[in-house]
């Protein structure tokens, strides 16, 4: 296994040293296929033992289906670790209009046994797209996840606005994400990303444990640097509070690093 913290100070170090890497022609059209190794470190305010999140994935984008994705990640919480295996594909179905489907297993409790998704999204006209979807997350306690989105292009920035709403054992619950980017020319991995998100619904922006939660805030910055034809070297830092009981919380702050190889 790859020393997931030296993996880590590299992509970030490499990132920010990046700012000043040549462009490519404008237009021209990103490869086809890439791999990319991500690995995502988080520590508390308490005694708990920081959690790691790392993945493997190969993508292939057909000219006329659209993307797949085949992803493999491991996760270290609670003194444990767990695999997870996915297929992620984004098939276009008309202009306009692309749909994503996703399938996933793991025989670690840190990830539910089986999990599903699908979601399409339509363009609305004007820059404004919209999408509707689900999740079904196949824990001990079976978990569904409701959620859609409302987005707007204007200009290099993309607005997107996405609720989840969680239907529980424990109830239904509800959260709402921002997002904000900003693109870099007109290749998608050049980007500048801020996110920002309130609820109650349990950890939404990992899907991995499903713990109730009274309060979950979190926000965060990402940049993606596209570095030359090939390569592209990511970074995320970022901010969780989570509310398990009254006057129960947990804060954490978490780093992220990425590399990119298309070819």
């Amino acid at each position: 296994m790859l020393n997931a913290r030296a993996l880590l100070v590299s992509c970030v170090v490499l990132a920010c040293a990046t700012d000043m890497a040549a462009a490519d022609p404008p237009g021209a059209r990103p490869p086809a296929d890439s791999i990319k190794i991500e690995h995502e470190y988080e520590d508390f305010d308490d005694d708990t033992e920081a959690w790691q999140l790392s993945s493997i994935d190969y993508s292939h984008k057909f000219q006329e289906f659209g993307t797949v994705i085949l992803r493999v990640s491991q996760a270290d919480r609670f003194g444990t670790e767990g695999v997870q295996y996915e297929v992620d594909m984004y098939p276009k179905i008309r202009k306009g209009t692309y749909a994503y489907l996703s399938v996933g297993v793991s025989g670690s409790s840190l990830f539910p046994e089986r999990r599903y998704g699908a979601q399409i999204w339509q363009s609305l006209g004007n820059g404004y797209e919209g999408s509707l979807g689900v999740r079904y997350l196949a824990f001990d306690d079976a978990v569904t996840v409701w959620t859609g989105s409302i987005g707007k292009y204007k200009g290099n920035y993309y607005y997107v606005l996405s609720p989840y709403v969680v239907d529980g054992d424990d109830g239904t619950s509800a959260t709402g994400i921002l997002e904000i980017r900003r693109y870099f020319g007109d290749d998608p991995d050049d980007v500048f990303t801020f996110r920002v998100g309130y609820g109650n619904a349990p950890d939404v922006d990992t899907l991995l444990q499903v713990t109730t939660t009274l309060d979950h805030f979190s926000v965060g910055i990402g940049r993606d640097w596209k570095v030359g034809e090939h390569f592209v070297l990511g970074a995320d830092i970022g901010y969780r509070d989570r509310e398990y009981n009254v006057n129960v919380e947990r804060q954490s702050v978490y780093v992220k690093g990425s590399f990119k190889y298309r070819f």
